[in-house]
């Protein structure tokens, strides 16, 4: 994310994507060389302000034991729970938002392979109303319209 922000350019406010190249990630091994990150309505414009953070931004083992503490502190069993809950807790939310539309552009706008978004994200078990909740968070991904 500091990369991101040291590299504005890398957003495009015209298509709300976030181009990432090769270069921006540290991970040894990705699936996918490039790729672009689409936004919601609510990203898009959240991103403005991001960038005019200025602090460090929160690394990934503090940000797990955060993410334990909240489930902790709202009763929910912290097993399973890491920094990469967020991530894929969005791309689930994407899955169950856009179910038969467009699954490989979320797989590949997360990094993943169409099977990995497949047999990880696919078919949960989300009720109507978790549903409906899950909609507001999603509206415009992609520049989609929800059915």
């Amino acid at each position: 994310m500091e990369r991101f922000r040291d590299n504005q350019n890398w957003y495009d406010h015209n298509t709300g994507t976030i181009y990432l190249p090769k270069e921006a990630s540290r991970k040894g091994e990705r699936t996918l060389k490039d790729r672009y990150v689409y936004l919601s309505a609510q990203g898009q414009v959240i991103i403005p302000y991001f960038f005019h953070i200025n602090r460090d931004i929160t690394n990934g083992k503090i940000w797990s034991l955060n993410v334990k503490r909240w489930a902790r502190n709202s009763g929910m069993n912290d097993i399973g729970i890491s920094a990469k809950t967020t991530r894929k807790t969005w791309e689930s939310w994407l899955c169950v938002t856009y179910p038969t539309m467009i699954p490989p552009l979320i797989a590949m706008s997360q990094g993943h392979t169409v099977f990995t978004a497949i047999t990880h994200y696919l078919n949960l078990p989300f009720t109507t109303e978790e549903r409906d909740t899950i909609r507001g968070y999603t509206t415009g991904w992609a520049g989609a319209e929800q059915k």
